[in-house]
């Protein structure tokens, strides 16, 4: 599996990588520490459906430009060019986590190519104070000092973070996560320090204006992101249902992400 590439008009590229080949296409946004590869898992189910997968690389992750975003709204002369680029008709979205509000924006972008958006898991719109007040307060501390904080602070604490991850890393053959911490290494952690900055400031569009249905699936016990913060999220978009997943053990957000992904492939396919 090669990556592939789209060209901006200004010069830079984004990278993503196709699994499938079905009928249905589905524009694919993955989370914080994320990009294009995925699980043998999820690679098998998806090639027993009528699905074509297109797993995008946003700024600064995998091999997409380091792109310098002011707010999320920034992505979307970018998902018009990769709609355009890639000749797409009819797609549906899935966000997971960090890439909710990159589904949510590219829906809105592309109003007449987009039919469904499945978020799983989603990171909520934090720059909301009726959002934020769900997350407990070192995490609301946490998410303000990003607006503050210089982004090589943020990127050399990442960077220290994923190569202590890779110490206690397990070997396997089904190594996409170690190839997805590796590039975001080589990438000095630029996309997930820029997307922290992103999340808690504004993300200059209105979510009530998207016209698409969005179905939401969250874990009542994420640990990451919590419940009730996610749930807000019904209260500003105008065609939603949320759907609770009950999911125990440990790491229950990457947990419920994949169990839901597996599951939503049934919708879809």
């Amino acid at each position: 599996m090669n990556k592939q590439y789209i060209m901006l008009d200004d010069g830079n590229k984004i990278s993503y990588m196709t699994y499938g080949k079905g009928k249905k296409v589905v524009l694919f946004f993955h989370g914080l520490v994320g990009g294009s590869y995925i699980s043998k898992d999820w690679k098998k189910e998806i090639e027993a459906k009528d699905i074509t997968l297109i797993a995008i690389e946003r700024s600064g992750y995998g091999d997409s430009s380091k792109i310098k975003m002011k707010n999320v709204s920034q992505w979307i002369p970018i998902a018009k060019q990769i709609a355009k680029q890639l000749k797409l008709s009819k797609v549906d979205l899935v966000g997971c986590s960090a890439g909710a509000p990159y589904a949510y924006v590219t829906a809105s972008a592309l109003e007449e190519i987009v039919e469904k958006v499945y978020i799983l898991g989603g990171v909520p719109s934090a720059y909301k104070d009726s959002v934020l007040k769900h997350y407990d307060t070192s995490n609301q501390e946490a998410y303000k000092s990003f607006m503050t904080k210089p982004m090589n602070e943020i990127q050399e604490y990442y960077k220290e973070q994923l190569n202590d991850f890779k110490k206690y890393l397990e070997k396997d053959e089904d190594d996409y996560i170690e190839k997805t911490i590796d590039e975001n290494l080589q990438q000095d952690c630029f996309g997930i320090s820029q997307e922290c900055k992103l999340q808690i400031e504004n993300w200059g569009m209105c979510l009530s204006e998207i016209k698409q249905p969005i179905f939401l699936h969250h874990a009542v016990n994420d640990e990451m992101v919590p419940y009730e913060a996610a749930k807000e999220m019904t209260n500003y978009l105008q065609n939603c249902s949320f759907e609770e997943i009950h999911i125990n053990g440990d790491k229950v957000h990457i947990s419920s992400i994949s169990q839901a992904f597996l599951q939503l492939l049934n919708v879809i396919g």
